[in-house]
């Protein structure tokens, strides 16, 4: 075969430039001005010890130290996602997608492995999401407040149709499909999935961007009518917004945070819908309050904002990044809307509800956060077991189980019962009260224990659990006591061992226990 010199001289010189770029680059700093936006903390010089273990682990910290910091890195991994996007049409399938008609997708967060329905709900998964949901309903409702979950679709479920021809799925149903399907029938859970309103509307105009992960203005405009629909049959006064409010403007949009993570901001170009009010907007960003500035943190940012207008609701939001395009049209109906932006727990804070008095609470959720829901705290779960005790149509006393169910509440270490009967007074020879509860063995369906504690000063109460239950994490807690009568609630449903519930009170020498009694959960 005939060698080209010209050709090979070229390659050699081309290749030999891209060797020494990272060289010349850290010796004369001449590289032009290029940020990776990279989640990770600024590379430092790494240090030598005198001992043997630091010397042995410098090299391959100087290593890492180079492959951060050499020059014209920017550059060069630029370069490198253009020719692979460009002329190989892929690059890491971990991260983005390429999928058809030049659009991009997520496939971080597991996103890919719920497209393809893989690892789906377990039953009991299912059950405990619903507990979760209806505990926020009732500690919600408890204080006159309205609850609304709201679950975002991930692009790849409105547009599937531009999803790579290779990619297979386990199964047609979806995590959100097997969710959705076993919350409907609860009335008591007011749940919206967006996907049915998206579908409807995709054909009017795009409604995500192409290369982002997030809905445009356009879709997060569709969802906001769908929550409004339901927002208003709670609050008729409220008056949801028209297409026809707005002047929609297409304007070019550069990047989105699919090219910025494959550094690769400045080649990636769409145009976005701009809604322009054709009304003067009322709300504005407020200062975050003292209450709020203690409860943000990097992973959590937090926004307030004020219409002045006092006949207007007041809103809390827990939400994730598909709320930013919402903001705008939400904000218009409350006087105050407060948005915790909890992406990493998705938590929902009572201290939060508590503090603020919102007349509406609302969890937006993304899909592909959709398994990251958390326990609530011990104030919202004894709001749900309040509820079960008050709704149980089987009030399995003592006198109805035919066995005196005091009898079942024994002391525990230097504790003793000093009467007996409905009422109990448990004295102690140190500061901690500590008793049991052991099930009796005619109850062989465990419900909802309750009694009242009459405590003579602030207190802690631990209960705890054998271990082999099942519900550990759940039913193992500590409470605050307050000086004075207090109404505790006890699941113990679950117990394997023992049938026992330990309980203990620091800082007091005695308390009385009043109508202790058990029911069994009718929900």
């Amino acid at each position: 075969m005939k060698s080209n010199k010209p050709t090979d001289i070229a390659i050699i010189i081309i290749f030999s430039i891209v060797l020494l770029l990272p060289f010349v680059g850290m010796v004369f700093n001449i590289e032009p001005k290029m940020v990776l936006k990279e989640q990770r903390i600024p590379a430092r010089f790494p240090e030598v010890g005198p001992d043997l273990k630091s010397i042995i682990k410098f090299p391959i910290a100087l290593g890492e130290y180079f492959e951060r910091t050499y020059g014209f890195r920017a550059l060069l991994i630029n370069l490198h996602t253009v020719i692979m996007a460009d002329y190989f049409g892929n690059i890491d399938k971990k991260s983005v997608l390429f999928g058809k008609d030049g659009w991009l997708f997520w496939a971080g967060d597991k996103e890919l492995d719920q497209y393809r329905a893989i690892s789906p709900f377990t039953v009991d998964e299912l059950r405990r999401y619903r507990r979760i949901l209806k505990e926020r309903v009732i500690f919600c409702r408890e204080r006159g407040i309205k609850y609304l979950f709201v679950v975002s679709p991930n692009k790849t479920s409105i547009y599937p149709e531009y999803m790579p021809e290779w990619i297979t799925k386990a199964s047609n149903e979806s995590y959100l499909d097997q969710l959705t399907t076993f919350i409907k029938d609860d009335p008591e859970i007011p749940f919206m999935d967006l996907r049915p309103y998206l579908f409807s509307a995709k054909r009017q105009a795009a409604l995500y961007y192409k290369n982002d992960t997030h809905w445009n203005s356009y879709g997060a405009f569709i969802g906001y009518q769908a929550m409004m629909k339901k927002i208003t049959e709670w609050f008729p006064q409220m008056k949801p917004f028209k297409f026809s409010d707005y002047n929609i403007e297409y304007v070019p949009k550069t990047g989105g945070d699919m090219p910025v993570f494959l550094s690769a901001e400045n080649k990636y170009t769409e145009l976005e819908p701009k809604f322009r009010p054709k009304y003067i907007p009322g709300y504005y960003d407020a200062d975050t309050e003292p209450f709020y500035m203690a409860k943000k943190t990097l992973s959590r940012p937090l926004l307030i904002t004020k219409v002045n207008n006092p006949t207007l609701l007041k809103c809390l939001i827990f939400n994730d990044s598909m709320m930013i395009n919402l903001k705008p049209f939400v904000s218009e109906h409350f006087r105050k809307t407060v948005y915790i932006w909890d992406y990493l727990s998705h938590n929902f804070e009572d201290t939060m509800v508590e503090y603020d008095k919102p007349d509406l609470v609302i969890t937006e959720q993304g899909e592909r956060f959709i398994k990251r829901l958390n326990e609530n705290t011990v104030p919202v779960r004894q709001a749900y077991l309040r509820w079960l005790y008050k709704k149980s149509a089987l009030h399995e006393t003592a006198a109805k189980t035919g066995s005196d169910f005091s009898r079942s509440i024994k002391p525990e270490g230097k504790t003793s019962i000093e009467a007996k009967g409905p009422d109990m007074i448990l004295k102690s020879a140190e500061k901690k009260v500590s008793f049991k509860i052991e099930t009796p063995k005619s109850i062989t369906v465990p419900g909802i224990f309750r009694v009242i504690i009459d405590s003579p000063s602030d207190a802690n109460l631990a209960v705890s659990r054998p271990e082999g239950s099942q519900q550990d994490d759940y039913n193992n807690f500590s409470i605050m006591l307050k000086k004075g009568p207090n109404e505790i609630f006890i699941n113990m449903e679950g117990l394997k061992k023992d049938r026992v519930i330990l309980l203990s009170i620091d800082a007091v020498k005695s308390v009385s226990l009043k109508n202790p009694e058990m029911v069994r959960s009718s929900d």
